[in-house]
C-alpha cells in the first residue's frame, strides 16, 4: 500500500500538482499518533525530490493531514549540463519560463493569472 500511494504522490507532484497526505486512526490506532507521523515523515524524505512540505501534520478530528507542493520547475539546459553554469547565469534561464510558455501554446501554464500580452491579444481579437 505505502509504495502504491507514495508511487501516485510522485507523479501528481511531478505534473506539478499538490499533494494532501492523510492517515486515518481508528480505534485504539488514536493513542499511537507518533507511527502516524513516522509514516508521513517517510513519505515526506521519499518525496524530497520532487516536492516539499507546504503544511506540517496537523490532527483534523481522526486524521493527520499533511501538505505537499511541488518543488519550483527548472529550466532543461542544453550541453552537458556542468555546474559551472549556475550562478547568475542559471537565474537568468529560468525566469523566461512564463513568457516562453505563454508564447508557445496561447494561454500559458496558470490560466488563473494570465500575462499582461496576454490580455491584450484578446482585445485585439475581440475588436476584429
Amino acid at each position: 500500500d505505502y509504495q502504491f500511494k507514495k508511487r501516485h504522490a510522485e507523479e501528481f507532484l511531478e505534473k506539478h500538482h499538490k499533494v494532501k497526505l492523510t492517515v486515518m486512526f481508528r480505534g485504539r490506532e488514536l493513542n499511537h499518533r507518533e507511527r502516524g507521523e513516522r509514516m508521513l515523515d517517510r513519505m515526506v524524505e521519499d518525496l524530497k525530490h520532487v516536492g516539499t512540505v507546504e503544511q506540517p501534520p496537523k490532527f483534523e478530528g481522526r486524521t493527520m493531514v499533511l501538505y505537499m507542493a511541488p518543488l519550483p520547475r527548472q529550466t532543461k539546459k542544453s550541453g552537458g549540463g556542468s555546474k559551472a553554469k549556475e550562478g547568475k547565469h542559471a537565474k537568468n534561464e529560468e525566469q523566461p519560463r512564463s513568457d516562453e510558455t505563454v508564447s508557445k501554446d496561447g494561454n500559458g501554464e496558470d490560466s488563473s493569472q494570465p500575462s499582461v500580452h496576454e490580455s491584450h491579444a484578446h482585445e485585439e481579437n475581440d475588436k476584429a
